[in-house]
């Protein structure tokens, strides 16, 4: 991964080779299939902590794939110890070649308790301490941030994806036509704002209907259902 392209971009950072949610697939006790999430580890390392300073200082984003997403929220729901959520669990590794040490953990608690540990190690470097303390914390807020649903910004992107090929469609099938009257190409981008308008009108009708039912079928008894909309409900962000 060439982080320093990804700096000079100014695109959002992506790090998921760097982030796992900790889990296994299996019940300690009855050894049946069930995952267990244990918490989220961050491995950082000489290359990517700057390239997270430098995306601090531009306030860009961390770029989180639909699968990670998805893990997280298992976690967060269902995929705990007991099947119950008592916090969540960050730590921090940092990795050289294929040694890791962990130097910093994070524990938030539902209440929004929290608790931080930080290795002694890490303490021994001021300046490493302070880069490696703010990644690990900036990378906790990147996640947090991403359960929050803006419900507004899904529709209004919905709304011109539907609107914009429909609008085209239209006008590649009556080609000839606006071809021998050019000025009928000045109504394609009124028909596909107007379009969008009667189609967003119509999706803040029925998306907190369709919000609802999603989060009803991820609470469903079905661990699979479940793993099916979380991925869902993460690909469309919601």
């Amino acid at each position: 991964m060439h982080y320093s392209s990804l700096r000079q971009s100014g695109e959002p950072l992506v790090l998921d080779s760097c982030i796992e949610i900790f889990k296994d697939d299996k019940d300690a006790i009855s050894g049946k299939e069930q995952v267990t999430y244990y918490g989220v580890r961050f491995y950082l390392n000489s290359e990517n902590i700057p390239a997270i300073m430098q995306a601090q200082a531009r306030s860009n984003n961390l770029q989180i794939s639909a699968s990670i997403l998805a893990d997280f929220r298992y976690y967060l729901l269902f995929g705990q110890p007991g099947g119950l959520c008592s916090g969540l669990s960050f730590c921090s590794y940092y990795q050289q070649g294929e040694i890791r040490e962990a130097l910093m953990r994070s524990f938030i608690s539902l209440d929004g308790d929290s608790i931080h540990q930080i290795h002694q190690d890490c303490l021994q470097d001021a300046q490493f301490s302070l880069s490696f303390a703010s990644a690990h914390y900036w990378l906790i807020n990147q996640l947090m941030r991403r359960l929050r649903i803006d419900a507004s910004r899904w529709i209004n992107s919905a709304a011109w994806g539907i609107s914009l090929p429909t609008v085209v469609a239209t006008v590649l099938a009556r080609l000839d036509t606006f071809l021998d009257n050019p000025w009928m190409f000045l109504f394609p981008p009124l028909m596909a704002w107007l379009l969008q308008g009667g189609i967003k009108r119509i999706l803040l009708l029925v998306f907190p209907g369709v919000y609802r039912w999603c989060w009803r079928q991820i609470f469903s008894e079905n661990p699979w259902v479940r793993k099916v909309f979380l991925n869902l409900v993460s690909r469309l962000g919601w």
